[in-house]
């Protein structure tokens, strides 16, 4: 990195994205993996709307995200860390959005971590009929 202006030098950030199509990404329950999904990173997405579905990834980082899609048909999703909850996420939108960072998480510094998305089956405030939670990718900032 060139110093810009006399300031110092800066550490730029060392991003890894999880695909939902990843070994990484361990799925439990019913979810439905789509494929050609334009808007989607890599084009694939993964959906479920069964409660008590989970997907869990492990991973070394300082921060992580994920990203899915929201729209009126989504909704509500328990998310821990390290097996404890962290946060009750609701997914549901009036516009369908897709590549949003739904959950982010910073950590003090690059560790061993694992993320557990569930799904409750509740509807969200914007449901209109559904409750499906999706993964569209998880990022990791590792530096």
């Amino acid at each position: 990195v060139t110093p810009v202006s006399g300031l110092p030098s800066q550490v730029s950030e060392e991003v890894r994205v999880i695909n939902d199509t990843d070994p990484a990404v361990k799925y439990a329950g019913e979810w439905q993996h789509q494929t050609g999904v334009l808007s989607a990173h890599g084009r694939t997405m993964s959906e479920s709307s069964q409660a008590g579905a989970s997907i869990e990834v492990r991973f070394a980082a300082r921060e992580v995200a994920w990203y899915g899609r929201m729209d009126e048909k989504c909704g509500m999703a328990e998310v821990y860390i390290d097996g404890k909850l962290d946060k009750v996420v609701d997914t549901s939108m009036g516009d369908d959005i897709w590549g949003i960072p739904i959950y982010t998480k910073k950590f003090r510094s690059v560790g061993e971590h694992t993320l557990r998305i569930v799904v409750t089956g509740n509807l969200g405030r914007w449901s209109t009929g559904g409750c499906t939670v999706s993964l569209d990718a998880v990022r990791l900032t590792v530096q």
